[in-house]
């Protein structure tokens, strides 16, 4: 779904807002992620990232908080990868709020709500990928010296129904899917409502 969006978006515009996309691997093995970003949020001009992932039991868009600089899902991660730190120069384990003032976060969700689209806040974002993603990309925003620097979301999204193998299964532990459009209203939302 994070990369169908991308590609749908890509090159467009959304509220006066020029959409740029990227799209990452969903593993662990691309370098830092973070410093990607900004660095093409650099090149671009741009003042905000949003960044999509995929989690099965959200059941609407999920808005991030808070990445941990640590590696913890036995799911995903190699027996020798779990456990251990993003980063190993930084504290194992530290958490860092990610800096959601620019997005408006309550007119965001009031929004959505008028459209009967579902909102979560969550302070825990996955132990693999995402978590990774949204990590490193907190640290390239603190390192950045300058005061002028993209705003950076991070969004977890509900699985597309042409994502899920066995729907039945999926049905029966009560997950939920979400299509493009609603996924594209979600974003236009949260544009409408930032403060850049």
């Amino acid at each position: 779904m994070s990369q169908t969006v991308a590609e749908w978006l890509d090159g467009d515009s959304i509220y006066g807002y020029k959409i740029k996309s990227i799209v990452f691997p969903a593993d662990v093995s691309c370098g830092n992620k973070g410093e990607i970003l900004f660095d093409l949020a650099k090149r671009t001009k741009s003042v905000g990232i949003i960044s999509l992932g995929i989690a099965s039991e959200k059941r609407g868009l999920c808005v991030e908080t808070r990445a941990r600089n640590l590696f913890d899902n036995a799911k995903y991660c190699s027996a020798e990868l779990n456990g251990k730190p993003i980063d190993s120069t930084r504290k194992v384990g530290e958490e860092l709020k990610l800096d959601l003032t620019p997005w408006n976060i309550p007119t965001f969700c009031h929004l959505c709500r008028c459209m009967n689209l579902v909102t979560e806040i969550s302070e825990n974002c996955g132990g693999w990928c995402c978590n990774e993603l949204a990590y490193h990309a907190r640290c390239a925003q603190l390192a950045v010296q300058s005061k002028i620097i993209p705003a950076f979301i991070f969004i977890h999204t509900p699985c597309a129904y042409g994502d899920i193998v066995d729907y039945d299964a999926f049905e029966r532990q009560n997950k939920v899917t979400m299509d493009l459009e609603t996924v594209i209203a979600g974003i236009t939302d949260l544009l409408v409502s930032a403060k850049f």
